[in-house]
């Protein structure tokens, strides 16, 4: 990593795994994860459904304690998962706390990002939302030192990957261990 990104920096870089859906953006995620420099985050889906770039960038306390909370929500318990985000409502509070100067959404995430990074004392940031694919343009031109892997599989096999995929959950249910 070290050659594609050189130079040691005060706050994490931000790679974005891009690509449509079922075509390897979890895998390259984890791959990039075994480098010890590098955090991976769940999927956030922070630009199609935490925050809208369409709507604005300020944004009052109380809709910035909502994000966070959905953010810790989405890193800690995972997207699908049933919990509520209030559950995360007094950590985004002390989140809130410690970055002051956060006020706009957009600042707000690469703040969560950097900071969840450093606390795991990496230095690469990695998210894998496949859906990001449709913002691509504005993270690059929004986000300091955004660097994106877009993932591109040939559609016969996201068709196989998804002719299958209903197996894995019956293999589950069946043997949860």
């Amino acid at each position: 990593l070290n050659r594609i990104w050189p130079g040691v920096r005060s706050s994490p870089m931000k790679v974005f795994v891009l690509g449509s859906a079922r075509s390897g953006t979890t895998l390259m995620a984890e791959i990039l994860e075994r480098h010890p420099d590098v955090f991976t985050f769940n999927e956030l889906h922070f630009f199609e459904e935490i925050w809208d770039p369409a709507v604005g960038h300020s944004i009052s306390n109380s809709e910035a304690v909502r994000i966070v909370a959905r953010l810790m929500k989405n890193q800690y318990a995972g997207y699908l998962a049933s919990v509520s985000p209030r559950k995360y409502k007094e950590a985004a509070g002390e989140f809130l706390r410690e970055h002051p100067d956060c006020r706009d959404a957009l600042a707000l995430y690469e703040a969560f990002l950097e900071w969840e990074t450093q606390r795991y004392e990496s230095k690469i940031a990695c998210t894998q939302t496949p859906r990001n694919i449709f913002y691509a343009r504005f993270i690059l031109e929004a986000c300091d030192d955004a660097r994106i892997v877009w993932m591109i599989r040939g559609p016969r096999g996201v068709l196989c990957s998804q002719k299958y995929r209903w197996r894995r959950r019956l293999i589950w249910t069946a043997h949860p261990n």
